[in-house]
C-alpha cells in the first residue's frame, strides 16, 4: 500500500515536470514568433533557467494554494492538506516553502527517510499528500 502511495507521489510529479516544459516550451516559441523569428528557424528552444523558475511557481502556487492540487495529483487522485487538520485550504507561506524546499535536488528521495513517507517539503511546510478520494468519505 505504500509503495503504491510512492509512485503515485512520483508519478504525479512526473506529470507536472512534463506540464512544466510543455508550458516553457510555448513560451520560448511565443517570444521567439513575438521578436520576429519564423516558426521554421526555431528548432529547440533554449530554456532560460529564470523562465523555468519563473513557471514552476507559478503553476504550483498557483494549483497548490487555489486548488490543493497540481493536474498531476487530480489526475492520480492525491490531495494536499494541512498536515494536523484534515481539511481546509492551505496557507499562501506554506504553498511557497513547499515549492522553494522542493528545489532541493534530493527532496525527491526524502519520502524513504521517516516512517509516515512525508518528503522535505511536506514536514517544512507542515503539510502532507493524501488519497482524495479517501479523505472525501
Amino acid at each position: 500500500m505504500i509503495m503504491v502511495y510512492i509512485i503515485r507521489r512520483f508519478f504525479a510529479i512526473y506529470i507536472d515536470g512534463v506540464i512544466i516544459l510543455v508550458l516553457t516550451n510555448c513560451v520560448e516559441i511565443f517570444e521567439q514568433v513575438y521578436n520576429g523569428v519564423e516558426i521554421s528557424n526555431v528548432q529547440t528552444p533554449q530554456l532560460d533557467n529564470l523562465l523555468i523558475l519563473s513557471i514552476y511557481l507559478v503553476y504550483f502556487c498557483f494549483a497548490e494554494y487555489y486548488l490543493s492540487r497540481t493536474l498531476g495529483k487530480k489526475l492520480l487522485k492525491l490531495k494536499i492538506i494541512e498536515y494536523q487538520k484534515s481539511k481546509g485550504m492551505l496557507r499562501l507561506k506554506q504553498v511557497l516553502i513547499r515549492n522553494l524546499v522542493r528545489l532541493i535536488p534530493i527532496d525527491p528521495f526524502s519520502i524513504f527517510l521517516n516512517e509516515e513517507h512525508r518528503m522535505w517539503h511536506d514536514l517544512a511546510s507542515k503539510t502532507t499528500v493524501v488519497d482524495a478520494r479517501k479523505s472525501l468519505k
